[in-house]
């Protein structure tokens, strides 16, 4: 990859230290009694939140049936996983209708709010949040802070100010990236076919198979979206006549154990009268939870709506 690279992805994730997170006064160490009392207001706040929102009545659009478009809509089966096209716009006021009514039934024959599930709730996040929540800091943060603290949100002032000025230079750093990225991949696009240029890039679609037939270079990819009945998620893109320039190995070994990989960014690039196609997947396998895949190849099939029986 030449612009996104891991360092990239992870400079993403730098982008806003303090989302979600709000100052406190800077004190040199907190005693467990104001802990506690940040935690019992915090806890607090969640019950009222959660019993608000138990006892909120569903909330819908009125419908005009001669705004309906048929085309524009689609509904979700829950026992088959596809969607379904609706036949007129009768059918679907008519089901939306059935919906409505069925989420009113279903609030008015709510059980009683339980504050203890809340309670129990608040407590998992709050001991999941002490042992990983600092781990998406600089290290000098983790060095510095009470995880009890940063797990209930909140971040000392002189922290939370210095955390706030590298957000903006990471923020700064990386839409440069993308800039210069933009411009220079839109430039290799005028080059290359444009089947493949409409067609490449799967963000998050999960990797079922890689293999080497031939000369060839297979990807099986199960997208993350619903399909209608008689289609499929699963997309087959074939490398013809591929060299692998880099790769992380671990990463496309047999994925017969279970293991997640998925596709995250791609750059397309027209060279020596072929192409070559630099991607970056997420992975479990890997130390950074990334890896990288270049191809250098002669063209690139891409079947959507593939069958697949792996």
């Amino acid at each position: 990859m030449k612009f996104y690279t891991k360092q990239w992805y992870d400079l993403m994730q730098r982008l806003d230290y303090c989302l979600c997170m709000k100052s406190i006064a800077d004190e040199k160490a907190r005693t467990d009694e104001q802990i506690r009392r940040l935690y019992d207001r915090a806890l607090k706040k969640y019950v009222a939140d959660a019993e608000r929102e138990h006892d909120t009545p569903p909330e819908f659009v009125e419908i005009d049936l001669e705004d309906i478009d048929p085309d524009e809509f689609a509904f979700f089966d829950e026992n088959t996983g596809k969607l379904e096209k609706p036949s007129s716009a009768e059918e679907i006021k008519a089901r939306l209708n059935e919906e409505m009514r069925l989420a009113r039934e279903q609030f008015d024959s709510r059980p009683p709010f339980d504050r203890s599930e809340s309670v129990a709730e608040f407590k998992e996040m709050y001991e999941n949040r002490i042992k990983y929540e600092l781990e998406n800091y600089p290290d000098w943060v983790s060095e510095s802070v009470d995880a009890r603290l940063a797990a209930l949100g909140y971040l000392p002032a002189s922290v939370y100010e210095k955390l706030k000025a590298e957000s903006k230079v990471n923020k700064r750093e990386f839409e440069k990236i993308n800039r210069a990225a933009h411009k220079a991949l839109a430039a290799e696009s005028e080059k290359l076919p444009q089947r493949i240029v409409d067609g490449f890039g799967f963000h998050d679609a999960e990797l079922l198979e890689y293999s080497e037939r031939g000369g060839d270079v297979v990807i099986v990819l199960r997208g993350c979206f619903a399909c209608f009945d008689g289609e499929t998620p699963f997309i087959r893109v074939t490398f013809r006549n591929a060299e692998t320039i880099e790769k992380d190995v671990d990463a496309f070994s047999d994925n017969d154990d279970g293991y997640f990989c998925a596709w995250l960014y791609d750059e397309l690039y027209s060279v020596d009268g072929g192409i070559e196609a630099h991607m970056l997947f997420a992975s479990d396998t890997t130390e950074s939870g990334l890896a990288y895949l270049t191809l250098r190849c002669a063209d690139i099939d891409i079947e959507k709506n593939a069958e697949y029986d792996g």
